[in-house]
């Protein structure tokens, strides 16, 4: 059978016998539609990944004096792999050990003392040169970085979330092209950052507020309760070249609407229009793959106006097959494929993988005090169980589509139905969402903001925290997986309650009341935001009867052994949703074998205090005490008694 082909609504044609018809099409007649000269294939990328060089020099040496230092050469060079990190090439290169063994962390933070200048040459073609829109695109650099391309400097970025994209149309020639990237810590533009490498007084060496507020890194590499300090520099994702002509896809935004048992896609396509002088005309194409059954397909033929054009549309779904999360039923996944021609060329294309499902959070009053805080999924009230999710490697980079399936799938046979991703760390790969999309793990992303203050009074900050949200959010709106947006991890509870600084005095509350929910709103309208976690009642921001809960220091915190870790504890709490809290103890003797030597593995070696929790690692016996309460008694403990208890 033949595709189903959907017609929806007229068709966007333009007649008009004016001023501005008439300019128009003069200007058609002169090249309206493909200007002479101009003449170019469909979408090109080029992909810039492999290996590249890597040289190091003195931190001072930047901009084009580093440059021509650098291209003297006599600096010493190793391969690099991209995408990739420092500390992996130098490892590759034998010139440090993994600095995620034993207390390799405290010996191997010198590559922070120098920058570093990836190179590599690059061949274009004619036809790529005649596209009227020529990126380089960085899907990730961390973190001061000076991007130079055949001797100019074309660009900088000091953000290592989200991809940052340089216009290089007219400087990329038909031939040979000189690419080099300067990048370092971030930490040389922090004065009072911490530079004590030697591990005295683990907590301060652990965590490097400075460094979490000023630089657009994920929080966890300056350090956290957790993890050390350990700083990345390296194009840690992908690069590639594009060139764009007449139209390109911004955002496919198509949410499920459920409507008496009637299914459909609802939404817009958000097309700009890369010809500032004129209109262009184009084809919207939208192709449904369903899990059974053949495709459904939307044509819609437009005039783009100049600028960004959003484009309603609308599929209905004549046998749906909703997804639900791990537990309450299956998760089809349907494909949507976005396609852009203009004239007989695909000028862009966009695919996703979407689920047909709806969210509500509900936070409806509750008798006789509070409110409720719950999910409802498909009309249908979820019991949430699952946990924090924390970065998978210190080193993000090496995380692989492998890795997240594995993470993912043990999730769902401990019977996770959601992960908290937790603001500490960063905006994870794809693979990471699309594995959840299989598992039926639904996700409360929140934003990368964690436990510090932010600079909402500088115009610049906020200006780059609206490109990294709107970045983010398009990137991943789409996967059916995505439960909840909120806007930090502690920030606002952190400050609650004091009078000095008041809480509306306190730097970073525009982000999360203004900035980052009109931009879901914009983006992503139909999926919930809460301002941060916790974030509960009028009277208290960690309240047990409304909103959500961190429930630490009601357990593990306790000074008193016999409170410490005892399970009847839990039934104290009161929560309507507990999204944080734990007990410190180690992982299985074997896992502890693959990162602490034999030497190491004890309570007692530095090692092992890096990679325990830091409350544990600062306060000695802080384990062990509750332990010995509840299970053990006095008499030698050996380690395997305590990872047993």
């Amino acid at each position: 059978m033949p595709p189903v082909r959907l017609d929806n609504g007229p068709r966007m044609r333009w007649w008009t016998i004016s001023l501005i018809g008439v300019m128009s099409a003069l200007a058609g007649l002169a090249g309206g539609s493909q200007a002479p000269g101009r003449v170019v294939e469909a979408m090109h990328r080029e992909t810039l990944d492999g290996t590249w060089q890597v040289a190091r020099l003195p931190l001072e040496a930047d901009g084009q004096a580093g440059l021509d230092e650098f291209r003297k050469g006599g600096a010493k060079t190793i391969s690099a792999q991209v995408p990739g990190e420092i500390h992996l090439d130098l490892m590759r290169a034998g010139e440090m050990a993994d600095p995620s063994i034993d207390a390799n962390s405290r010996k191997d933070r010198w590559p922070e003392r120098f920058s570093w200048w990836y190179h590599r040459t690059f061949w274009t073609s004619k036809d790529f040169v005649k596209q009227e829109l020529q990126e380089l695109v960085f899907d990730g650099l961390i973190y001061n970085a000076e991007v130079f391309l055949n001797g100019k400097l074309i660009g900088t970025s000091r953000n290592a979330l989200v991809a940052q994209r340089f216009n290089v149309t007219g400087l990329v020639k038909p031939d040979e092209n000189d690419l080099v990237v300067r990048l370092t810590s971030g930490y040389e533009l922090i004065n009072e950052v911490d530079q004590d490498f030697t591990g005295q007084g683990l907590y301060k060496n652990r965590e490097n507020f400075p460094a979490r507020q000023k630089l657009r890194a994920p929080p966890y590499q300056s350090g956290w309760d957790w993890n050390d300090t350990l700083p990345n520099i390296g194009i840690w994702r992908s690069v590639s070249l594009v060139g764009r002509s007449w139209a390109a896809i911004d955002q496919v935004r198509m949410d499920t609407v459920i409507d008496h048992g009637r299914v459909f896609l609802k939404g817009d396509v958000s097309i700009r229009n890369l010809r500032p002088w004129l209109r262009t005309e184009c084809i919207l194409g939208l192709k449904l793959q369903q899990p059974e059954g053949d495709p459904i397909v939307l044509d819609k033929e437009l005039m783009l106006g100049i600028g960004l054009n959003h484009i309603p549309c609308e599929i209905a779904i004549p046998k749906p097959k909703l997804w639900w999360p791990s537990g309450m039923g299956d998760q089809p996944l349907y494909k949507l494929v976005a396609t852009l021609n203009c004239g007989s060329t695909v000028t862009d294309e966009q695919s996703q993988t979407i689920g047909l499902r709806t969210i509500r959070l509900d936070q409806s009053p509750l008798e006789p005090a509070g409110s409720n805080f719950r999910f409802i999924v498909n009309g249908k009230e979820m019991f949430a169980k699952g946990g924090n999710w924390a970065p998978g490697d210190p080193i993000p980079c090496r995380m692989t589509k492998a890795r997240y399936e594995h993470f993912i799938q043990a999730a769902k046979e401990a019977h996770f139905n959601l992960l908290r991703v937790n603001g500490v760390g960063y905006y994870e790969d794809d693979g990471f969402y699309e594995a959840c999309d299989k598992a039926g793990i639904l996700l409360w992303q929140e934003f990368a903001y964690s436990c510090s203050t932010y600079d909402d009074a500088s115009p610049e900050f906020m200006d780059g925290a609206r490109k990294e949200a709107e970045e983010f959010v398009k990137r991943i709106a789409h996967h059916p997986s995505l439960a909840l947006w909120c806007g930090c991890n502690e920030c606002i509870w952190m400050y609650a309650g004091n009078a000095d600084p008041a809480p509306t005095d306190v730097l970073g509350l525009k982000i999360y009341y203004d900035l980052l929910p009109s931009i879901c709103h914009a983006l992503d309208p139909n999926r919930p935001y809460i301002p941060g976690s916790p974030c509960g009642g009028p009277d208290e921001i960690n309240s047990q009867t409304a909103g959500d809960v961190h429930w630490w220091y009601q357990v593990f915190m306790s000074g008193d052994p016999a409170r410490k870790m005892n399970p009847a504890l839990l039934d104290e709490c009161r929560g309507r949703f507990v999204s944080e809290y734990g007990i410190i103890g180690p992982p299985p003797l074997a896992s502890m074998k693959e990162y602490l030597s034999p030497d190491e593995l004890n309570p007692d070696s530095v090692a092992w205090k890096i990679h325990t929790n830091s409350y544990e690692g600062d306060h000695s016996g802080f384990t062990e005490s509750a332990a010995r309460h509840h299970f053990f008694g006095e008499g030698p403990m050996s380690v395997e008694d305590f990872v047993l208890y």
